[in-house]
């Protein structure tokens, strides 16, 4: 799920432990209760509101769009550690 926070993209990846029986026969999000994922989105409207801050959150999406966030994450800390850490 991407959200606007501050006006900057805030990826959020939902995961589950495969050893939890709850969870362990899930492979996307479209297969968890629909009840559990208006409770992730509403968590996510809602947490910055103590902070005065305000977040669009857009809709959940697909496994395969959550190892692409999670491959370009890595390869960007991979770029940064070799630098660093310095921010231009």
């Amino acid at each position: 799920m991407t959200m606007i926070d501050s006006g900057k993209r805030d990826h959020k990846i939902v995961a589950v432990a495969l050893d939890d029986p709850e969870f362990a026969g899930y492979t996307d999000f479209h297969e968890l209760p629909t009840h559990r994922l208006q409770m992730l989105r509403r968590f996510f409207q809602d947490y910055k509101i103590l902070e005065g801050k305000s977040v669009e959150v857009d809709d959940f999406q697909g496994s395969a769009k959550a190892a692409e966030v999670i491959e370009t994450a890595l390869e960007r800390y991979s770029q940064l550690r070799r630098r660093g850490f310095e921010m231009a």
